[in-house]
């Protein structure tokens, strides 16, 4: 049996995370499906995430493959949140996800004819169309139940997140501030249909590629948060099992795809990491990436104490959580703050004005770096 230490999963995952050596940015839509998704719940989040990933990405970038080349999908999947997929998976994770949570979640909420009347009148008022969220609360409203009228409009997606699931609608490119809604059908094309248990089965494949060596208890927190029941997730490995290797990391067993045990060149270096980054939402052995004091950081944070560790921004040295940082736009420049939790080199000095000049340009703005 083939062994790793804490030290080697981080460089593999580091490693598949293009945060060692990031991909040309003709490879953006590839990068967001190497890592199983990017977190969009924050676009600005989003855009960071992928230019650690991706040389020279921008907001621009990642509008344009949204948008004019419809490359990149925006929706709810992973936990019930909004990430981005390449356009030609959506049906991939929408399969993935129903196999989870079945096709209604909100289920308890509207009989099944009152379901299908609120999908239908969503089809139809995007049916050639590219709506706001208020618009298209307007058009929908006088054809709809109370309680689809009081939630249609929500952040949280309590109505448009199940239409989602369905396949009825996705986010289509920002109009200014303002997210809007297309029909997918329309706006990409036919999708490939998936039977919701073999997405399933192909999303922990991509889940073990990204983030192996790792356990279907950590699959299922990742995926489906406490949707997803542990039992199910054995089973789930159990169906695949042919197609793995069974390793030891430092006492505890987990898995790899078969043939993938190759160890990386350890990294050295330091990265900002915005909030929601996928590196940090699919660790899932916490311990063994937050120190004692990321953990103390964590919890005196407002966002930290409710959402986790995962809705902060770290900076990250030599792929370990050494310290916090956080972002300020000024006019035409950034401000961007720095908190390690211990004195840096020179040389990771000198790594982070790289990293902030990166950050800067991923918004089109000049970066002021300040260090305390």
């Amino acid at each position: 049996m083939s062994s790793f230490t804490w030290e080697q999963v981080r460089e593999r995952r580091l490693t598949r995370h293009h945060l060692v050596k990031p991909a040309p940015r003709t490879r953006l839509v590839e990068v967001v499906r190497d890592v199983g998704g990017i977190h969009a719940q924050v676009m600005s989040a989003a855009e960071l995430a992928l230019s650690a990933r991706v040389r020279g990405s921008t907001q621009e970038h990642v509008s344009s493959a949204l948008g004019e080349e419809r490359s990149l999908v925006k929706t709810w999947t992973l936990r019930g949140t909004l990430h981005l997929h390449p356009a030609d998976e959506l049906g991939l994770w929408l399969a993935a996800r129903r196999a989870v949570v079945g096709d209604w979640y909100f289920a308890n909420e509207v009989r099944p004819k009152e379901a299908k009347q609120i999908l239908a009148a969503l089809s139809g008022a995007l049916d050639g169309r590219c709506l706001t969220r208020d618009e298209l609360v307007e058009a929908v409203t006088p054809h709809v139940s109370g309680w689809a009228r009081e939630h249609i409009g929500s952040g949280w997606g309590t109505v448009l997140g199940p239409a989602a699931l369905n396949g009825t609608l996705v986010h289509g490119p920002p109009r200014g501030t303002r997210v809007t809604f297309v029909r997918p059908d329309q706006w990409f094309g036919m999708q490939q249909e998936w039977e919701p248990q073999a997405a399933l089965a192909e999303v922990l494949r991509r889940y073990l590629t990204a983030f192996g060596p790792a356990t279907h208890k950590d699959f299922a927190q990742w995926v489906a948060g406490s949707h997803f029941k542990t039992k199910d997730a054995k089973a789930l490995l159990d169906a695949i099992a042919g197609e793995l290797i069974e390793v030891d990391v430092e006492g505890r067993q987990a898995w790899l795809p078969a043939g993938d045990a190759k160890r990386p060149v350890p990294p050295e270096g330091v990265r900002l990491i915005p909030e929601y980054d996928a590196y940090v939402m699919g660790f899932r052995e916490r311990e063994h990436l937050f120190s004692p004091e990321a953990v103390a950081r964590t919890k005196a944070h407002g966002k930290g104490r409710l959402e986790g560790p995962g809705a902060l921004s770290w900076l990250l040295v030599d792929g370990l959580v050494a310290g916090t940082w956080s972002r300020k736009r000024a006019g035409k420049r950034i401000e961007l703050r720095i908190e390690p939790f211990a004195k840096l080199t020179k040389g990771k000095l000198a790594g982070l004005e790289q990293e902030a000049a990166r950050v800067a340009a991923c918004f089109g703005l000049q970066p002021q770096l300040m260090v305390g």
